[in-house]
């Protein structure tokens, strides 16, 4: 009996399913090529990407291994309560996330390598997340994996694939992967370089600077701004986003966030804090990638202001050129004494100190004290 070979399937059908598949993972490899450098990376690269493995979601995100807070967050096939609801609280008892943040970049996981359909209906997580959306199956891998950084890509499905590690072992998923990481690696370069230079720049103890996109969502903030910023009040960066308790100045700021990305132009706002405080803010658009992230990004430096806040007596002596004694009687003006309480607080006549405060006037081009008070708001 002579063996029969099977023939290649070469119908038009076949054909053109071939055609389309190597298309899409053109696209595929485009998309990860432009990671690099594109201000909008993560959306195409996900929604390509989704193609060739089979999903029906994905999401980019990215965390702070010192902080253990969620710095960036995209995703696409999901409704926007799901988004919402998973980085208020849900992001918190994400337990594939917990364990993704321990494996080397470029290995992938499975919710179901994880644990049995036993152990997931006693996760949260599962139980009140995953099952709401119709989440039935998460897979993905490490794209960076470092002292300071996690970030992964996180395919969703509606319905277990099960041929899941079938796929992640093609070598075109590996080629797409590899892209993936090398220029996901760049971007990080790119970016970490610009977030030096602006915090090389900062007044670190008066200073804070987030880089922001239109959404209000942050994609970096110093650590000054976490300090500010992670309870605040009035201004605040709550589920990763820059916002105010304010409706009003909350528009306000979002307003200019766009009107920034529309024409280039740098803009200040003041915004209101506690009594006797404000936020000033310096909203502009960056030359060089600043964004780990997706989407086109706004450099917002922040002033904290407060009536009730002295400046130190260098600051005040290089400011205006003033001798020691003298930035030192400013400073007791500033604080609310007058002239004999300054020179009890001095050890000096009061008489000197009125020819102290004549000079402070003359080098500050004042002609009142209460000048003087209203200069001094400025620094």
């Amino acid at each position: 009996m002579e063996t029969q070979i099977a023939q290649p399937n070469t119908s038009p059908m076949s054909k053109r399913r071939n055609l389309t598949r190597a298309r899409a993972f053109s696209c595929a490899m485009d998309a990860a090529a432009a990671i690099t450098d594109s201000e909008e990376p993560w959306m195409e690269v996900m929604r390509t990407a989704r193609a060739i493995v089979g999903a029906d979601a994905g999401c980019f995100m990215a965390w702070n291994r010192r902080t253990g807070r969620l710095e960036s967050f995209i995703q696409t096939g999901h409704e926007a309560a799901a988004e919402s609801e998973y980085l208020e609280h849900y992001c918190d008892t994400d337990v594939v996330a917990k364990k993704a943040i321990t494996l080397p970049v470029g290995k992938w996981l499975s919710s179901d390598w994880l644990l049995t359909a036993a152990q997931w209906e006693k996760e949260e997580f599962y139980v009140d997340f995953l099952r709401r959306f119709r989440i039935e199956q998460i897979f993905g891998f490490a794209l960076l994996n470092d002292e300071n950084r996690f970030a992964a890509l996180a395919f969703h499905c509606h319905t277990a694939n099960r041929h899941v590690e079938k796929i992640v072992r093609k070598s075109e998923i590996a080629r797409l992967q590899n892209r993936m990481i090398a220029s996901y690696t760049k971007r990080i370069v790119t970016a970490q370089n610009t977030h030096r230079a602006l915090l090389s720049v900062l007044d670190q103890e008066r200073e804070a600077v987030c880089v922001v996109q239109s959404t209000g969502v942050v994609d970096f903030f110093s650590p000054v701004a976490c300090e500010w910023l992670a309870e605040g009040q009035y201004l605040s960066l709550r589920a990763r986003r820059l916002q105010h308790s304010s409706e009003r100045a909350n528009r306000l700021l979002l307003l200019t966030i766009g009107r920034v990305l529309a024409d280039d132009h740098p803009r200040w706002v003041v915004l209101t804090g506690g009594w006797g405080e404000t936020f000033r803010l310096r909203v502009s658009r960056p030359s060089e990638i600043v964004g780990t992230g997706n989407g086109r990004c706004v450099i917002v430096r922040i002033e904290r202001r407060n009536v009730f806040c002295i400046p130190d007596e260098e600051l005040l002596r290089q400011t205006f050129e003033l001798t020691g004694a003298e930035s030192r009687v400013f400073r007791h003006l500033i604080a609310g004494h007058d002239a004999k309480a300054c020179a009890a607080l001095s050890g000096v006549a009061v008489g000197t100190v009125r020819k102290q405060i004549a000079s402070i006037l003359k080098k500050t081009g004042c002609y009142r004290q209460s000048e003087l008070i209203r200069q001094s708001s400025l620094l």
